[in-house]
């Protein structure tokens, strides 16, 4: 414990005297390590019942969608940094490993409108009339690819000479996880949920729901 706070403590000392190209590279070396020290907790919370239900309540409200007034859908603030890392992800080929675990047929998987919002001359508003569909997909899939992911990793774990799968496994469940944490951060995740907000369309999920 002693040495995880002094790791945490020094890596929030480096960071915030990096500049500001540097901290996107400290940031992702702070995940990995984040990944590496408690994906088994983290394992337990996405794949806990309370977790399935509301990505389960959420994939059934994709099936409502053309029954709403989407006039009500407030714009967000711009997300610069959030439409980065998207567009670095789909310039990579890496935003289908994460819409590949959609569960629904409801969904579309396509992100069109929302990409075209996180390119460098857009206008960075990745929650609005013509990109809600996109966000609300893409914000289940990362929800579903991390708690997959985890739950590879912890079967991965227990198989001896499987090292390098599980390796292969953590970087993937790192680079997924920076996503998540990028959009629970973001403006579009705010205008989102207030939209759902308003339409009562979301309600607590219960173990029915799992």
């Amino acid at each position: 414990m002693q040495d995880h706070i002094a790791t945490v403590a020094g890596y929030l000392n480096d960071y915030k005297k990096a500049s500001p190209n540097d901290k996107a590279t400290y940031s992702a070396i702070f995940s990995d390590y984040i990944t590496s020290v408690c994906w088994r907790k983290n394992h337990r919370r996405m794949n806990h019942w309370a977790t399935i239900g509301l990505i389960g309540k959420l994939d059934r409200f994709s099936q409502v969608w053309d029954h709403l007034d989407i006039g009500k859908i407030p714009d967000a603030k711009p997300d610069p940094l959030l439409a980065k890392r998207l567009d670095n992800l789909e310039k990579q080929g890496k935003i289908g490993q994460s819409m590949e675990f959609l569960a629904s047929r409801t969904h579309s998987g396509k992100l069109s409108e929302l990409l075209k919002e996180c390119q460098p001359d857009a206008s960075h508003i990745l929650f609005s009339q013509t990109t809600f569909k996109g966000f609300h997909d893409l914000f289940i899939a990362v929800h579903i690819a991390y708690a997959v992911l985890l739950r590879n990793m912890s079967k991965f774990g227990t198989i001896a000479g499987a090292r390098r799968v599980f390796q292969i496994d953590a970087n993937h469940v790192s680079n997924v996880a920076q996503l998540l944490t990028a959009i629970l951060n973001s403006n579009a995740l705010e205008a989102y949920l207030q939209f759902l907000g308003d339409t009562d369309a979301l309600g607590w999920p219960t173990r029915w729901d799992s």
